[in-house]
């Protein structure tokens, strides 16, 4: 496979290194932006929250890959890992004084959204 083009499920081509069409931060971006409407409206709010937090490592992982910055995705990697679905649900309970249907909306709203400062790192 050539290195610099790679399919990412709903973006037509992602390239690894320059701005040919889509940065891999860019990318990711866009992937997360998208996340509620991948969601199974079918399924209970919790098992959606949970659709949506298992998408946002996915992407995360997947983007970390295709970084062409290695130094960068193995600190974003170190310093940053994808968190886990009982400690995530813990910390919104816990610190957050979430309870209910709070939990999983905080979640499914999260999924979606970026921190302004990593946004602005990677000019999103």
């Amino acid at each position: 496979m050539n290195l610099r083009q790679k399919e990412i499920i709903g973006v037509p081509k992602v390239f690894e290194k320059g701005p040919d069409i889509m940065s891999a931060p860019a990318g990711y971006h866009w992937k997360k932006g998208n996340i509620p409407n991948l969601l199974d409206e079918s399924k209970t709010l919790e098992n959606q929250a949970k659709q949506a937090f298992d998408l946002r490592n996915t992407y995360r992982t997947q983007a970390r890959g295709y970084m062409s910055d290695r130094s960068l995705a193995e600190f974003l990697e170190g310093n940053e890992p994808n968190l886990t679905w009982e400690g995530y649900v813990d910390h919104l309970i816990n610190n957050k004084g979430l309870s209910g249907d709070d939990v999983w909306n905080y979640i499914i709203n999260s999924a979606s959204s970026g921190r302004e400062g990593v946004d602005a790192l990677f000019k999103l």
